[in-house]
């Protein structure tokens, strides 16, 4: 054989062993041998310079932009994957140039190198989103998106389309036929896959309605969650509650129960007080302007007598055409109170009644907090009904209280007492 002849290596490597003397099964198998890790030396030089070219191009790059965090491709080993890529295609056409064998074999080297390059493919990908699903989490503009379901969403349809290549490939059969073939199965499919589908769907709506995003309080009672939000994946929501403990939620879960959502009430930055002081019943009276002035003496109510009038911030008024009774100056006090506290919001702010259901009438106190703070929210509501207590006492009202293990005990003995002659006490 003439050394001119260099359509394949694997003969011009057999003909060097052949002037050793050597058997032609031993040539022929020694030659393979010697061209395979040939082949393996040049396909790996070729991936060294191809990672070094791409980096001496790329890194410079990298280290112009303003965000430091474009690194992240380099840690990730983006480029090593896409230079092993490189090197499958390589690998696919230096096949005929090493090796003289026959058609077939040839035939299904280039197979598994064909498969070889769909995996570093897929190597390539995810590592490339993951890059940016690190990106999307560190970013100004999209840290509260759930980056974590549109990277998981667009591996699992790669991993999917990878699966339907490789599986064609190695069948010889077209992909549509082998998506047809998994129709057949899809049940089984949706039976194991159920919680990943569902999940899939529900991040899908979550993302477009935007009903949730990183970074916002939620409570979902169903499933003891009451927190913030930490991360949004595929299947499931990652919840801190407010005890510091971890809560992971089903994504699905959020759709189909449904949720409460505080990120409004962060963006307006009022928070709502809605609580209600008991009142005896017993103790609402008419009152007559001995006892309005008294309240004034105190301080307590500055309106006149003959002429009262209910009345807001918003111009809102009519005469007070009923008796005037304590429980009312009460209610026009409180009123008052809220609008001269600094900690309260007077744009939306009402003291009502509600149906009294035996135990004392409610007395309503609706008002906004200028802090969706916990401590602040507390401080201010304990400091506002506090001083309702105290002054209640001025209103000649008194608060309904359900009888004590004290109560009972006085009430005993009064009646104990009333019982003993009175020769002998």
């Amino acid at each position: 054989m003439s050394f001119k002849d260099i359509s394949s290596l694997q003969d011009r490597t057999r003909h060097l062993l052949d002037e050793f003397g050597l058997t032609d099964h031993l040539s022929d198998f020694l030659a393979v041998i010697i061209n395979s890790v040939a082949l393996f030396v040049v396909s790996w030089l070729f991936s060294i310079l191809i990672r070094t070219i791409i980096r001496a191009v790329v890194r410079p790059w990298l280290k112009k932009q303003k965000n430091e965090r474009t690194s992240i491709f380099i840690k990730k080993r983006v480029f090593d994957a896409l230079a092993k890529l490189a090197t499958g295609f390589v690998v696919y056409h230096l096949l005929p140039l090493f090796f003289n064998i026959s058609e077939a074999t040839t035939h299904n080297l280039r197979i598994l190198t064909i498969i070889y390059i769909i995996i570093m493919a897929m190597v390539f990908l995810t590592r490339t989103f993951h890059s940016l699903e690190y990106l999307g989490q560190h970013s100004k503009k999209y840290e509260k998106k759930p980056v974590s379901s549109y990277i998981q969403v667009m591996l699992i349809i790669c991993y999917l389309i990878s699966a339907v290549l490789i599986i064609s490939i190695l069948f010889g059969k077209s992909p549509m036929t082998i998506i047809t073939a998994f129709g057949a199965g899809m049940a089984i499919v949706l039976l194991i896959f159920k919680d990943v589908i569902l999940g899939l769907v529900a991040s899908i709506q979550v993302s477009v309605n935007d009903m949730v995003r990183v970074g916002d309080w939620i409570s979902v009672y169903n499933y003891d969650a009451d927190g913030q939000v930490t991360e949004i994946n595929l299947t499931s929501v990652k919840v801190r509650n407010w005890d510091n403990t971890i809560s992971n939620v089903p994504t699905y879960a959020l759709v189909s129960n449904g949720f409460k959502n505080v990120r409004e009430m962060e963006d307006t930055n009022i928070r709502r007080i809605m609580h209600h002081l008991l009142i005896d019943l017993r103790s609402i009276k008419e009152v007559d302007k001995d006892f309005i002035e008294n309240l004034h003496a105190k301080d307590l109510f500055s309106g006149e007598y003959d002429n009262l009038k209910w009345y807001n911030e918003k111009g809102y008024d009519f005469e007070k055409v009923t008796s005037i009774t304590n429980l009312s100056l009460f209610r026009q006090y409180i009123e008052s109170f809220l609008v001269a506290h600094p900690g309260i919001d007077n744009d939306y702010m009402v003291v009502r009644q509600l149906q009294q259901d035996g135990n004392g009438l409610p007395i309503e106190i609706y008002a906004w907090v200028k802090s969706v703070s916990f401590k602040p929210l507390n401080l201010i509501q304990s400091d506002v009904f506090e001083h309702l207590f105290a002054v209640i006492e001025d209103f000649d009202l008194v608060l309904f209280q359900k009888p004590t293990g004290n109560d009972i005990q006085e009430i005993k003995s009064g009646v104990a007492l009333d019982q003993i002659p009175k020769k002998s006490r």
